[in-house]
């Protein structure tokens, strides 16, 4: 910045929805000691979309998992909006999982089974779409679905 620019809210840099500082998750002890995550640095700025890619086992799941509150790191920092994760106890992050975090689970078939009648996926749809209702978000199915 020259001595001549004022930084005004407008032009300051935005804060990161997601931070992350030097997290790692370690399961296991002595020989069975697995280092799933080591030591990573994300930042992701609001209207920003990520793909999360990598092959088996190598820690997307549990990169996940932390992300959606579900596990905790062995250490480093995750802030949401610039609140450290680490300091919310059990009920605090269940608010933040009910009112800002989502997951599109990886089930390729899901809706085309849903639309055969399988009762267990139709379960699961019902359950999906009932809480897009109280969130007052479309529940609309798409015509076709994608095929991999």
């Amino acid at each position: 910045m020259t001595p001549n620019m004022v930084t005004t809210p407008a032009m300051a840099p935005a804060m990161p929805i997601i931070e992350l500082a030097g997290l790692t998750k370690v399961f296991g002890k002595g020989d069975a000691l697995v280092r799933a995550l080591r030591g990573v640095d994300l930042r992701i700025h609001r209207g920003e979309f990520v793909a999360l890619m990598g092959p088996s086992g190598s820690g997307k799941s549990t990169f996940m998992n932390i992300v959606g509150c579900l596990d905790e790191p062995s250490s480093g920092t995750f802030r949401f909006e610039g609140i450290d994760i680490g300091k919310l106890n059990k009920d605090q992050l269940a608010l933040l999982r009910r009112h800002y975090l989502g997951f599109v689970f990886q089930v390729a078939s899901a809706f085309h089974r849903v639309r055969s009648g399988c009762k267990k996926e139709w379960r699961a749809y019902s359950t999906v779409t009932d809480f897009a209702r109280l969130r007052g978000w479309s529940t609309s199915v798409p015509r076709s679905t994608a095929t991999w």
